[in-house]
């Protein structure tokens, strides 16, 4: 299935949004994320606070049979990650190794 580009604003800029609910932000960074960069699931769920590259705007995933892949991230989506991280490290008590967590700080799957 393949959503047009205002289908996805839609959602990604909704106003329905509460301000203090992690599990909303996180799903709609996530959602971003899949349609912003086109990377698979599980090198979602594996990416790491570290393989975020804030200062040239570039995401490192492992991809199939263990590949890199760098791929661009332009400073908006930056600023997201970056406001998410914040959110995330208050509502889980932690600095979880994991960007993407359950709200006990535990990796997704």
């Amino acid at each position: 299935m393949f959503f047009k580009h205002r289908e996805i604003s839609q959602v990604v800029e909704s106003p329905f949004v509460p301000e203090g609910d992690f599990e909303q932000h996180r799903n709609l960074l996530m959602l971003e994320l899949f349609y912003m960069t086109g990377i698979r699931l599980s090198e979602l769920i594996a990416i790491q606070d570290q393989d975020v590259d804030f200062t040239s705007g570039a995401l490192r995933v492992i991809g199939k049979r263990n590949k890199q892949r760098i791929i661009p991230l332009d400073q908006s989506l930056c600023d997201k990650i970056a406001s998410y991280i914040i959110k995330r490290n208050e509502n889980t008590g932690v600095k979880p190794m994991y960007l993407f967590v359950k709200p006990n700080g535990q990796k997704l799957y």
